[in-house]
């Protein structure tokens, strides 16, 4: 793949959005591909990209993009509420147990689950 320059690695980055939100996960998952084959450490991408593939129903992917995204920067909690509804997609959430990962310290929340969300929503 050729070398994309600033410019135009913003403009995929603009076109997967717009067709992520516009219905269109997997012309977004290849936009986030181009970008992430020149940028790989790139979080925001990679959570967009691990969004993309929980749309499609590739929960595995979802999920290990999402946990790289993390292990990048702790202190983003918008990738902790999407691993959350991804969690609680795939039943991986325990009787509304959730352990949340946050600068290496571990936030145990003991709650049912419209109250985690409600905890996490104010972490935004």
């Amino acid at each position: 793949m050729e070398k994309l320059n600033k410019d135009q690695l913003a403009d995929l980055f603009n076109k997967g959005t717009y067709e992520l939100n516009y219905g269109n996960p997997l012309k977004s998952i290849e936009c986030y591909k181009k970008i992430l084959f020149i940028k790989e450490n790139n979080e925001i991408v990679l959570n967009n990209l691990a969004y993309a593939y929980f749309i499609i129903g590739d929960y595995i992917n979802s999920e290990k993009l999402i946990l790289k995204a993390i292990d990048i920067n702790k202190n983003n909690p918008n990738f902790y509420y999407n691993l959350g509804n991804l969690y609680k997609r795939i039943s991986k959430l325990d009787d509304g147990k959730c352990e949340w990962y946050k600068n290496q310290k571990t936030l145990i929340v003991n709650d049912n689950l419209d109250s985690i969300l409600k905890k996490i929503t104010k972490l935004l």
